[in-house]
């Protein structure tokens, strides 16, 4: 074999070949999380440690306290934040552009799911006059009713709930009532979640999940989701919120709610998790 054809021939084994590494060029990523000192605040800052000592040297992670998990999805759809969380159900709603979104986000991908549960939860005082949410609406009760900030799930779910009695916040406002939108914090809330709450509480629950698009390419989709799944640890040392996040399920369909990115999905296969 002369030299020009054995030149042919590494080059053919090299265009085979799939890129393992990154190009070391340093990278920024904006990366969209909820308010500052917020849980998810919190996740992401410790992850953007673990990101930068991943990706190469001088990579920065710009680490924003943005709209939660109904705007999130739509940022990082328009690439505003090519990373951020969102949750599972969010996540399918953007994806097939329902409910809290009049377009659909089909460039939405999955990095690592099930990274914890949150619940919805309605807390009333004892003082007022009701046993449920339907009595809002028939005793006109003019209620005083917090959530979390206008582009959460937690405001959106609390919409949704009045939404099932018939009651709209243009309703609590004609009865002398008012909404405030402000920072908070199926599935069974185990017991003593909250003090008091002696039983586990069935309701609705939905895992955190890291979500990207499209246009984040391979090779740091794959250096983010790595950095991840192997530091578990890290990440409860960061916040006790991730202490049930298991990476060997972090694949999973019920965990993700959109496609997974091919650079997450091959971690997920090369440690033999997911088939």
């Amino acid at each position: 074999m002369n030299h020009f054809k054995a030149a042919m021939v590494v080059l053919a084994l090299l265009l085979m070949l799939p890129s393992s590494g990154l190009a070391q060029q340093p990278v920024t990523l904006a990366f969209a999380t909820l308010d500052t000192g917020s849980a998810w605040y919190v996740y992401g800052a410790t992850m953007a440690e673990l990101f930068r000592k991943a990706l190469p040297a001088g990579s920065n992670i710009d680490v924003k306290p943005r709209s939660g998990g109904v705007g999130n999805p739509r940022l990082v759809a328009k690439n505003e934040t090519p990373l951020g969380f969102a949750f599972t159900v969010t996540n399918r709603w953007a994806y097939e552009g329902k409910e809290a979104y009049d377009a659909k986000h089909e460039n939405l991908r999955a990095l690592v799911g099930g990274l914890d549960t949150y619940y919805l939860v309605a807390v009333a005082s004892k003082k007022l006059p009701i046993a449920s949410i339907k009595e809002i609406k028939d005793k006109k009760v003019p209620i005083k009713m917090f959530t979390q900030p206008v582009g959460s799930l937690g405001e959106f779910a609390g919409r949704q709930l009045l939404r099932s009695s018939g009651v709209s916040y243009a309703d609590i406002k004609s009865w002398g009532g008012s909404t405030q939108h402000v920072g908070y914090n199926a599935a069974t809330m185990p017991a003593d979640t909250f003090k008091g709450q002696s039983e586990p509480v069935k309701t609705v629950g939905f895992p955190t999940v890291l979500i990207t698009n499209k246009e984040l390419p391979d090779a740091i989709a794959y250096t983010v989701t790595k950095a991840v799944v192997d530091n578990k640890d890290a990440l409860v040392r960061g916040h006790a919120g991730l202490v049930e996040f298991d990476p060997t399920k972090a694949w999973q369909p019920e965990r993700v709610g959109i496609p997974l990115h091919p650079g997450a999905e091959r971690v997920y296969r090369e440690k033999g998790w997911m088939k």
